[in-house]
């Protein structure tokens, strides 16, 4: 199989609360099961940043879809490259809002980095590859 990683970030269109979160999860989740594709979804501060991985043809068509999606706008990729094996393999979706207060304090320092550098449209990803790194380490109970 030729499995891919992406990373995109992007900016809410609208007001996104807990509840639109958990549907845009239950829909990612029946979609991506079906493409065999893992990853996690984090928001904060009205920004997305998502990881996808699997075959590179289902990434591939998955992020079309995306970049269709209303839902939001100013899509920015970030990282695009082959991967020898998956950070998030038992996630069909993990979602995460960094707004929550039960967040790791790690991944808060690494998302207020983000934030302070303003890192959203760089192309230097290592900032946000720490931060799915992290999550991956905790484990399917953060997310």
């Amino acid at each position: 199989m030729n499995l891919v990683r992406l990373i995109y970030t992007s900016e809410a269109s609208g007001e996104i609360d807990d509840i639109q979160l958990k549907e845009l999860q239950m829909q990612a989740i029946r979609r991506n099961e079906e493409s065999d594709i893992t990853g996690l979804l984090m928001f904060g501060n009205a920004r997305f940043i998502q990881l996808l991985e699997g075959p590179q043809q289902n990434v591939d068509d998955t992020y079309c879809r995306i970049l269709d999606d209303d839902r939001h706008f100013k899509i920015h990729l970030l990282y695009y490259e082959p991967a020898a094996e998956r950070l998030f393999p038992s996630w069909s979706m993990g979602i995460a809002n960094l707004s929550n207060d039960r967040i790791d304090a790690d991944i808060k320092r690494l998302w207020g980095e983000i934030e302070n550098q303003n890192a959203w449209l760089e192309d230097d990803h290592t900032l946000f590859y720490a931060l799915f790194e992290e999550f991956s380490s905790l484990g399917p109970a953060t997310a």
